[in-house]
């Protein structure tokens, strides 16, 4: 399908952005994070709200307030662009759902949100796990375009940057496959008395869209993770990170009770 470029030559604001549906990934790409907070925000209180979705994507909210907090994703990086591409999507996504008809801009999450929307309007997303099983799955194909994006602005992950995509990849599939997730976190101190005690609610809350805190802690934990460069000797490193896990996840617990 024919790609819709904006023709506005005055940028806009992120909320007349969400209102009109049609900001591309090179316009969210000149989007500050704290923009881009404002642009999710708009299209969660606006348009998404009308479809029943307001609250389905505080997760990448959570996201995009962590990249802020660690000043990373300054327009024209890789990781501004594999953003963007993702952002996209669930606007076109939600342009999508509805006007069938309308423009996917040539990236392929917006229909996989677009689906995930009208699944979601059927009840057939009652089910916590075909929930989450659409919504990583969306989320999945909006982050490899927006990979496959940066790859063509000749970008490349640096090393960290690198590792922390494998970890939230990590992090996508265990949403959808909870058993032996929670299996891990029932068993998780028979192989290191470190990680014994983690609460089950707290996995719940770090796995749950409706939460920007705990993915921005979420977040917290696996760049922390990515900054350890894989070694022999990195093993030391690893040791008490491992040891804070539980009373972090324990922390999340505790704020969803509240």
């Amino acid at each position: 399908m024919t790609t819709t470029i904006s023709t506005a030559k005055i940028a806009r604001t992120p909320e007349a952005a969400a209102t009109a549906l049609d900001a591309t990934a090179e316009e969210i790409d000149r989007m500050s994070m704290s923009e881009r907070i404002d642009f999710l925000r708009a299209l969660r209180a606006g348009p998404a709200a009308t479809l029943g979705a307001g609250d389905k994507w505080l997760n990448l909210e959570g996201v995009i307030a962590f990249f802020q907090d660690q000043s990373l994703g300054a327009p024209g990086t890789w990781v501004s662009h594999v953003n963007a591409g993702v952002l996209e999507g669930v606007e076109r996504g939600i342009a999508l759902a509805v006007d069938p008809d309308g423009s996917d801009f040539d990236n392929p999450g917006a229909r996989e949100w677009a689906r995930y929307l009208e699944l979601l309007r059927t009840g057939e997303l009652d089910i916590p796990t075909a929930h989450a099983s659409a919504w990583s799955r969306a989320k999945k194909v909006g982050t490899d375009y927006g990979v496959a994006l940066a790859v063509r602005h000749g970008l490349a992950p640096t090393a960290v940057e690198e590792r922390f995509l494998r970890i939230a990849e990590g992090y996508n599939w265990a949403m959808s496959n909870r058993a032996p997730v929670d299996f891990l976190v029932a068993f998780a101190g028979y192989f290191d008395a470190s990680l014994a005690g983690i609460d089950p609610a707290a996995v719940d809350r770090l796995f749950a869209v409706g939460s920007a805190d705990a993915a921005r802690r979420g977040c917290q934990i696996a760049y922390a993770a990515a900054l350890i460069e894989p070694t022999p000797e990195s093993l030391t490193h690893f040791r008490p990170l491992l040891a804070m896990l539980p009373s972090m996840f324990n922390t999340l617990a505790q704020e969803d009770s509240r």
